[in-house]
């Protein structure tokens, strides 16, 4: 394979640049990559295809756009009745031009009012930045300006206690990869305090893995019960320290749980749904099970699959994630 216009330190040093150039290398394709390897130019059989990102272009841009946009991809899903956690977008004062004539705050306000607390977040971000809980009119306005200092709009939806969340990766219509995002936690002994048990966390995993967080004070001295867990991090994210438990796995890497067989056909019957909803071919579904409710909801679709930190989590990892990019390679070149 020819490489051109590579780095090797600068373009070459993240699992997912490393593991698509692995494949290409396998598959006897040639590569240039571009603004530092954000851009990776595939040539093959005298077609050429672009992965921008972790896009793959094999979505259209409108879909892509509408999964990417947060209160949108909400709207049309509740217009397809597919249940699922609904967000409002509010525009920066500096775009206030696409806002309504009220403004935001009264609506802000009311939203405060109506959930008791609420999520702000980047309405086209991802990966967990820029995402705050807000439990006060006072913590809703901080970080509504954090977010507007970068952000051209803000998503705000409404806080529920989660008792799981799942990411399914769909691609043409068939999901591939199931796993749900376990939050790193402490378990508790009957006698250790938080903090007791928070610094024998950090003396016993590995640097790499290992979740560091500040204890509240009003934790810090709060003495778990036995097998009694306590979240170090109430994001799901796996670039925040969460970890895939995988569920499903079409690639044959892992063997399926058969005790997961219900759990999975509902997620597979949901993802389907949400892709089909929004016309994405190729995109990872973040489920959410809402604590007191029966069934899955929508958090979020990404257009982008990024598999970053799940394929740096073991061998199977790793290989399951080249499994399915091959393949969408493959549908890029229509192979």
């Amino acid at each position: 394979m020819n490489i051109k216009n590579a780095d090797p330190i600068a373009n070459d040093s993240t699992n997912f640049t490393k593991l698509i150039l692995e494949l290409l290398r396998e598959e006897g394709m040639n590569a240039s990559l571009f603004s530092d390897g954000w851009v990776i130019q595939i040539t093959y059989q005298g077609k050429t295809r672009y992965i921008h990102g972790y896009q793959f272009g094999l979505n259209s841009a409108a879909a892509a756009n509408i999964c990417n946009d947060k209160s949108t991809c909400s709207e049309i899903l509740s217009a397809n009745q597919i249940p699922n956690i609904p967000h409002v977008c509010f525009m920066s004062p500096l775009d206030m031009r696409y806002a309504s004539r009220g403004g935001n705050w009264n609506t802000l306000c009311t939203l405060m009012k109506q959930y008791g607390s609420v999520i702000c977040k980047n309405n086209s971000g991802t990966g967990g930045e820029e995402v705050y809980h807000a439990h006060s009119q006072l913590e809703l306005e901080h970080y509504s300006q954090r977010i507007f200092a970068t952000c051209p709009s803000m998503a705000v939806c409404p806080y529920y206690p989660l008792e799981h969340e799942y990411r399914v990766i769909l691609l043409d219509g068939e999901m591939v990869l199931a796993y749900e995002k376990i939050r790193p936690c402490l378990t508790g002994d009957g006698h250790s305090t938080i903090q007791e048990l928070y610094s024998n966390y950090l003396l016993t995993t590995p640097p790499a893995s290992a979740y560091q967080t500040v204890i509240p004070p009003k934790d810090a001295d709060r003495v778990l019960k036995e097998k009694e867990t306590y979240s170090l991090n109430w994001k799901h994210n796996l670039g925040q320290g969460a970890r895939a438990n995988l569920l499903y796995d079409r690639t044959g890497h892992v063997k399926t749980n058969p005790e997961y067989a219900p759990l999975i056909t509902s997620m597979e019957a949901m993802a389907k749904k949400a892709a089909t909803a929004t016309g994405i071919r190729f995109a990872s579904i973040d489920l959410v099970n809402v604590k007191g409710e029966n069934g899955l909801r929508v958090l979020e679709i990404n257009s982008g699959v990024m598999m970053e930190y799940l394929s740096g989590q073991e061998k199977a990892s790793h290989d399951i994630a080249k499994a399915i990019y091959r393949e969408a390679i493959h549908k890029m070149f229509e192979l």
